[in-house]
């Protein structure tokens, strides 16, 4: 029977300036409009695949949708909340960088996110 191995949720955000680096903001609004990567899952029979990189697709998909999303409402940023410091390598090795406020809120540019979709070419 068919079931559900993977899954992204977004949703608009908006980030208050300081919470960022000082080098990501100087010419961003307060708060920052962004979206929120909410939620995001991988059924554990895929994880590891390094041949076909669940993972990776998973999180480019979301990016690609919170992408056409900002290009439309003028979000700045992407904001993820790991679950766990376990995650917190994965996120990173996808371009998330840590926020000031917690260790495990992560974000990204959409302007980074992008250029990292770029690399990965077409649905």
């Amino acid at each position: 029977p068919p079931r559900v191995v993977a899954y992204y949720a977004i949703c608009p955000t908006a980030v208050i300036r300081d919470d960022l680096p000082n080098s990501v903001t100087s010419s961003m609004p307060n708060p920052v409009p962004g979206f929120m990567l909410a939620k995001m899952a991988l059924d554990l029979s895929l994880r590891g695949d390094k041949a076909a990189m669940w993972g990776t697709q998973l999180v480019v998909a979301a990016l690609r949708r919170i992408v056409e999303a900002a290009n439309i409402s003028g979000g700045r940023v992407i904001v993820v909340d790991a679950d766990n410091e376990g995650l917190l390598p994965f996120y990173s090795s996808h371009s998330f960088l840590p926020t000031k406020v917690n260790p495990l809120r992560l974000y990204m540019k959409v302007a980074t996110a992008r250029k990292l979709i770029e690399g990965y070419g077409a649905d």
